[in-house]
C-alpha cells in the first residue's frame, strides 16, 4: 500500500527504518478498523512522539544545538543579505540616486526569498550534522527557540500570531536540510 511507503518513510526520519516498518505495520493493523484519517494522526502523532523524546532525553545538549543553530542562523542571514543590497542598488533602474527604491525592486525581493530559503536550509545541514540520529529534534529544539523568542515582539505587543506562525513555517526549509543530511547519513 502507497500509504505505507510514505508512512515509512516519515517514521524512518525519526527512527530506524526496521523500528519505522514495525510501528507503520501495527498502525496499518488499527487503520483496517479506524480508518485512514486515524491511520495518518497516529503516524504523526508518533513521529512528533519520537523527536520530543529525543529532544527531551537531552534537554541541554538539544539547548546547546538551538541556540548554536540560532546563531549560525544569524551569522548566515548577515553574510548573506550583505552583498544582496549593493547588488540591488546597482541593478535598480534608480540605481544611487534613489537606494529605497532598490528596497523595492524585484531584484531585491527575488534575492531575499533565496536567502530566507537557504539559510534556514543551511541551518538545519549544519544542526543535523552535529545530531546524527537526533537530527530533526535538534531542528524541531531551534524551531521551539525560534518561536519563544518570535513571541517576545508578540508580548510586548508589538507583533502578531500571523507573524508567528510565518516564523515558525519558515523553519520547513531548515527540517528539509536536516532531511537531506540523514537521507546520504542513510544511504552511506
Amino acid at each position: 500500500m502507497r500509504n505505507a511507503q510514505v508512512a515509512e518513510w516519515l517514521l524512518s526520519l525519526v527512527t530506524t527504518p526496521l523500528r519505522a516498518a514495525s510501528t507503520v505495520g501495527d498502525l496499518m493493523e488499527n487503520a483496517a478498523r479506524r480508518g485512514v484519517v486515524r491511520f495518518w494522526i497516529g503516524v504523526l502523532r508518533t513521529a512528533f512522539s519520537m523527536m520530543w523524546r529525543d529532544v527531551t532525553a537531552s534537554p541541554a545538549r538539544m539547548a546547546r544545538l538551538a541556540g548554536g543553530g540560532f546563531i549560525v542562523g544569524l551569522a548566515l542571514l548577515f553574510v548573506c543579505f550583505l552583498p544582496v543590497f549593493p547588488i540591488a542598488i546597482l541593478l535598480s533602474p534608480a540605481g544611487f540616486r534613489d537606494p529605497s527604491a532598490a528596497f523595492n525592486s524585484r531584484i531585491f525581493n527575488v534575492a531575499s526569498m533565496a536567502v530566507i530559503l537557504l539559510v534556514p536550509f543551511q541551518q538545519g545541514r549544519w544542526l543535523a550534522r552535529r545530531s546524527p540520529g537526533q537530527e530533526l529534534a535538534a531542528c524541531f529544539a531551534l524551531t521551539i527557540l525560534t518561536a519563544a523568542v518570535d513571541s517576545i515582539p508578540m508580548a510586548l505587543g508589538l507583533g502578531t500570531a500571523f507573524q508567528l506562525m510565518l516564523s515558525i513555517a519558515a523553519s520547513i526549509p531548515m527540517f528539509a536540510g536536516a532531511v537531506w543530511v540523514r537521507r546520504k547519513r542513510m544511504t552511506r
